[in-house]
């Protein structure tokens, strides 16, 4: 599971440290929230107090704002009717 993080004094080892987690989304490139384009995950992996170096997960999507595995981290499904 990836921890969310408040701050970094050092932006390079935050990222390597995403990257060598064990991971299952291991491939995963985090990329600036800033710019980021459609179909790509939002879901943010690092905050900073410069904007421009807020990441995002970035995994390709096919559709929305969200991977398959944080898709289930911001929508829970609805309970059916009794």
């Amino acid at each position: 599971m990836l921890q969310f993080v408040a701050r970094s004094d050092n932006y390079n080892a935050w990222i390597k440290h995403l990257r060598m987690q064990n991971d299952p989304a291991n491939e995963r490139k985090p990329i600036p929230l800033v710019g980021s384009k459609r179909f790509v995950c939002k879901w943010v992996v690092h905050t900073d107090p410069d904007p421009f170096k807020t990441l995002c997960c970035g995994i390709p999507t096919q559709t929305g704002s969200w991977c398959d595995e944080h898709k289930k981290i911001v929508f829970k499904p609805r309970e059916k009717c009794q």
